[in-house]
């Protein structure tokens, strides 16, 4: 309710009470409404104010920022605490309005757009939760830094040149000085040819950060004028010019002779190791060598490619084409100045590309025989390589105990189609899996479950006919391919349980496909195990 007509309305109240002769009444009541009127009037605390931040420092000043930091005010209550910043400032001595520097729960804060050369105030305060704390404050508290202007650098230092040839030479100058301080960042180098009565433009010979620079693809036997500029990344200095500051070399007198024989070892279908007899250079001239190779392709010679350079004599490529020719030329190098080239064509070819290996084929169907308390033979059908590789195969052995499968036993290994296994436990349900290796890939396993049962103590061996289903996987994970010798299909019904042990067995009604000599039918796998059995 609005306070006002509620003080209006207590009053009128009063007054009429008064009239009554109940003026006990009346002072009763407007203590009671003075005292509702005043609860009305407070908002609900949300605790003590904080103390004021403790001590203003300022840091890394610049023109036009800084960054102000304080320490931490404490609050009564154990709240959390964000600090509330505000900076003016003093122009001509006279302090202008505060203005809000940001909000933070951290004791520092950066400020940016500040006035260079200026002072400023500081101002600080913390809040918790909705009450604020009293302002910490910092008069004078820092001044920014003013703007300097930059200057340029001075002039580079006298020119000279050395490591002349007839194509390149090393251009060294004296050090420029920077007042501001910020050092040189790079120099510029121009040369023109000096020609008697003509000026051609100056041309860019390249940069450098320190006082020298080596210019290659000059012209032989030229007179060249020099000129330097340093840059502090801002500003450029003057030019320092120098006219006829050096002449290049005849080219004939440093160039090598051509390299001698070529050679190539180490060919593969991707790779070769190419040789040559060294070449020879001016006096006291280190060589390096230069390689180049070029494809033949239906016997048409494509461009040549570079293949590298070296100071040795010889050079291995890669990245080549498989059975493909190629041809190769060499040349020296003798201080920037190359020789001839030394061609030797149809030099090798790449070895033909090999073929992608791939895994052998499935083993054939698993059988058992000769089965014993402690021995059997396991046999299975060849498998087939599409590469031709040699085959092994790996045979592994668990025991089923009480309807739970135990752990592959190690595998053995075998280059026939057939093994015998001892050392077996008498009385025991075995499954098997076999698969095949070329050596480098092998195949899935296939794997008989239930695959055969040892005999008990000294029994006569298993006789007689017996049909028995080992698996395949199939195409998916979720596909099982069982398997069996064929016979006449029709007299044998395939079946499923959950429960070997027991009586509930179902026929599955499934097409069986005969092929080489085998029968088969693809079952999708569910999520519960399930076994299997042929029956006439």
């Amino acid at each position: 309710m609005n306070t006002t007509l509620l003080l209006s309305a207590l009053q009128r109240f009063c007054l009429r009470f008064l009239c009554a002769g109940n003026a006990s009444a009346m002072l009763i009541l407007s203590l009671t409404a003075c005292s509702a009127v005043a609860a009305a009037e407070v908002p609900p605390s949300d605790g003590q104010a904080p103390a004021a931040p403790g001590e203003i420092t300022v840091a890394d000043i610049s023109a036009n920022g800084a960054r102000i930091s304080w320490v931490a005010a404490k609050d009564p209550d154990g709240v959390s605490l964000s600090y509330n910043l505000q900076i003016r400032k003093r122009i001509e001595g006279v302090a202008q309005a505060w203005q809000a520097a940001g909000e933070t729960v951290a004791t520092t804060k950066a400020v940016s757009g500040l006035a260079a050369g200026t002072v400023y105030d500081v101002r600080v305060r913390a809040w918790a939760k909705t009450v604020s704390g009293p302002w910490a404050t910092k008069e004078n508290a820092f001044r920014t830094l003013p703007v300097v202007e930059n200057h340029a650098p001075s002039i580079p230092g006298a020119i000279s040149v050395t490591e002349v040839t007839a194509r390149r030479a090393r251009i060294s100058w004296g050090a420029s000085a920077d007042a501001d301080g910020d050092g040189v960042a790079y120099y510029l180098v121009s040369l023109r040819k000096h020609i008697a009565g003509v000026l051609p433009e100056w041309v860019l010979a390249g940069d450098s950060s320190s006082t020298s620079i080596v210019v290659d693809g000059l012209a032989p036997e030229t007179t060249y004028d020099v000129r330097v500029r340093a840059s502090d990344g801002k500003l450029f200095s003057d030019w320092r010019a120098q006219e006829s500051v050096f002449k290049t070399l005849t080219e004939a007198s440093l160039a090598p002779t051509a390299p001698g024989e070529i050679t190539i070892t180490d060919i593969t279908a991707g790779s070769a190791r190419i040789a040559w007899v060294a070449a020879k250079g001016p006096d006291g001239a280190s060589l390096g060598y230069e390689v180049q190779i070029r494809k033949h392709i239906e016997g048409v010679a494509q461009d040549w490619i570079g293949a590298g350079e070296t100071v040795e004599l010889t050079k291995g490529v890669d990245g080549l084409s498989a059975g493909t020719f190629y041809d190769v030329r060499v040349r020296a190098w003798a201080r920037a100045v190359s020789g001839p080239w030394a061609v030797k064509e149809n030099a090798f070819m790449t070895l033909a590309a090999v073929a992608e290996n791939h895994p052998p084929g499935l083993p054939g169907l698993i059988t058992v025989t000769d089965v014993t308390a402690r021995s059997a033979r396991i046999s299975w059908g060849i498998s087939r390589d599409t590469d031709g590789d040699r085959v092994a195969y790996l045979i592994s052995l668990r025991k089923r105990v009480e309807g739970v499968a135990l752990e592959w036993m190690t595998a053995k290994d075998t280059s026939a189609t057939s093994i015998v296994w001892e050392q077996l436990s008498p009385a025991t349900l075995y499954e098997v899996r076999v698969r095949a290796s070329d050596g480098k890939l092998a195949s899935d396993w296939v794997t008989k479950e239930h695959g055969f049962r040892t005999l008990a103590g000294e029994d006569a061996p298993v006789t007689g006919e017996k049909t028995e289903v080992q698996f395949e996987r199939g195409f998916s994970n979720s596909e099982l391919v069982l398997a069996w010798p064929s016979g006449a299909a029709q007299e044998f019904v395939l079946e499923e349980t959950d429960d070997p042990a027991g009586t509930n067995w179902t026929k599955v009604e499934v097409p069986i496909q005969t092929v080489n000599g085998v029968n088969k039918v693809s079952l999708p796998l569910g999520g519960t195990a399930r076994f299997f059995r042929l029956r006439k």
